[in-house]
């Protein structure tokens, strides 16, 4: 005799609640502003192509960013506070003490 037989049914039954649970949050519609992204203000694009046709950008000389950055100071967008987005984890916090 066995001494657990309801194992592997109790496991098999746990795995499929698991799956059914997994792919039912995945179905779950975006609240309204929880995206990563911000949202898309086509003024700041066309000042960004304005700039990068004004410094000569093109696929084979691509413009600094600082020089974009600055162009897009004197057109009046500031950059969004924080750390730019992009993959890698953000900088460590400074250790306080002594």
């Amino acid at each position: 005799m066995k001494p657990y037989p309801l194992i592997p049914a109790v496991l098999f039954v746990f795995g499929v609640g698991m799956a059914f649970a997994a792919g039912a949050r995945g179905q779950e519609p975006a609240a309204a502003g929880s995206s990563a992204r911000p949202p898309h203000d086509p003024k700041v694009e066309v000042a960004l192509k304005a700039c990068w046709s004004d410094l000569g950008g093109d696929s084979a000389h691509p413009v600094a960013p600082e020089l974009i950055e600055q162009c897009m100071l004197d057109k009046g967008f500031a950059p969004p506070p924080g750390p730019p987005p992009g993959p890698g984890a953000p900088p460590a916090p400074a250790l306080m003490g002594g």
